[in-house]
């Protein structure tokens, strides 16, 4: 009897050694290694890494670390496919990772493929849910709505609402979207820069300074400069200094519109003026 509960009591404590190490990735489990020993491993291992970028006053990243990555399920996941490293970021280590991926907001989640190539990032905090659902995407990039967007944009998908949302989706991500702005700009009413998001797309990328929506800026510039005043005028800037490098405008020209919108404000004429005269 006592060599039976001696068993009975080997085997649970052997179970309970498998159970403690089984759950050893009840947290992701931060390996205190290098990016470039981090490839490594993924490499061999077939995962990715995955970065935490972080700095220690970080608000935010300390939830992270506290809420969300302590998550049974998150370790599991991330035990599974990816090699995981946190780095601080005013450390040299930081600043190695800054330059590569260009940080610009803590936390900073990275996943990198083990040949340096990154995979997804996202600026700020994400709760169990949204992490999980991240990390997946990196794993299935196939079901991501960037991917899915892309496959109906190669489809010939081209319609405004579309095209808007998979700019979005592509600056996001990080992926080429130049090529999507004179699609949206040809297809785009000029009116359509009195909406809060047509005049956000219009703020973001200013469009050459004889273009059609240009021109409707300049004409309706009393109406941007009552809703939008400090936006409105930093576009108008924009405009004039992409104008004046790219020579696609005389100065008469571009003097000549600015005293049509400011000659009621000479204090920003003159600032208007200084630009334009010291070019």
């Amino acid at each position: 009897m006592k060599f039976i509960n001696s068993v009975q009591k080997g085997t649970f404590m052997y179970i309970l050694f498998l159970f403690v190490n089984n759950n050893s990735f009840a947290s992701i489990n931060f390996k205190s290694i290098s990016f470039s020993e981090a490839k490594s491993i993924a490499l061999k291992e077939k995962k990715m890494v995955f970065i935490d970028a972080y700095a220690t006053w970080c608000g935010p990243c300390k939830w992270m670390a506290s809420n969300v990555f302590s998550n049974d399920t998150i370790g599991v996941y991330f035990s599974e496919h990816f090699v995981s490293i946190k780095i601080d970021m005013e450390t040299d280590a930081g600043i190695e990772i800054n330059e590569l991926f260009s940080i610009t907001a803590y936390p900073t989640l990275l996943a990198v493929s083990p040949d340096g190539q990154l995979i997804r990032k996202q600026v700020g905090a994400l709760d169990i849910d949204e992490l999980l659902l991240w990390a997946d995407y990196c794993a299935h990039p196939e079901n991501s709505p960037y991917f899915i967007s892309l496959k109906k944009y190669e489809s010939g998908k081209k319609d405004l609402e579309f095209l808007l949302d998979f700019l979005v989706l592509s600056y996001n991500e990080e992926k080429p979207y130049d090529h999507l702005i004179p699609e949206i700009f040809t297809i785009m009413p000029t009116d359509s820069l009195k909406t809060a998001s047509g005049f956000m797309i219009f703020q973001a990328f200013p469009q050459e300074y004889n273009s059609v929506h240009t021109k409707y800026f300049f004409q309706n510039f009393d109406y941007f400069y009552t809703f939008y005043p400090e936006d409105a005028l930093s576009t108008y800037e924009k405009i004039i200094e992409i104008a004046m490098e790219e020579n696609t405008a005389p100065k008469s020209k571009i003097i000549e519109q600015v005293n049509i919108n400011f000659s009621d404000f000479p204090e920003v004429l003159d600032y208007f003026n200084d630009i334009i005269n010291s070019n």
